[in-house]
């Protein structure tokens, strides 16, 4: 399965718990403030962004990108994300 990276920018001040709770339940890694990472059963980056399009505001912005990684270099993820990727 293809992971999937997601990024978002929330802009009103809400409650977003559910959106959290729902990358939870896909079992994605928060890997930054606004960016997750997941491992869904899909090829299609439009599935995945209308999915999560229901967990936010019409105002927010949602990015999807569907990557293939071999490689990966960043300056202080938060803990555990490097573990995730090798596992996923």
């Amino acid at each position: 399965m293809p992971i999937y990276a997601i990024t978002y920018d929330l802009n009103k001040e809400k409650n977003y718990q559910i959106l959290w709770d729902e990358f939870r339940r896909l079992d994605g890694r928060k890997a930054a403030r606004s960016f997750y990472l997941i491992n869904v059963d899909t090829d299609d980056t439009e599935t995945v962004k209308e999915h999560f399009r229901g967990f936010v505001d019409k105002d927010d912005t949602l990015i999807v990108v569907k990557t293939e990684i071999d490689e990966i270099s960043a300056h202080r993820p938060i803990e555990g994300t490097y573990r995730w990727l090798k596992e996923n």
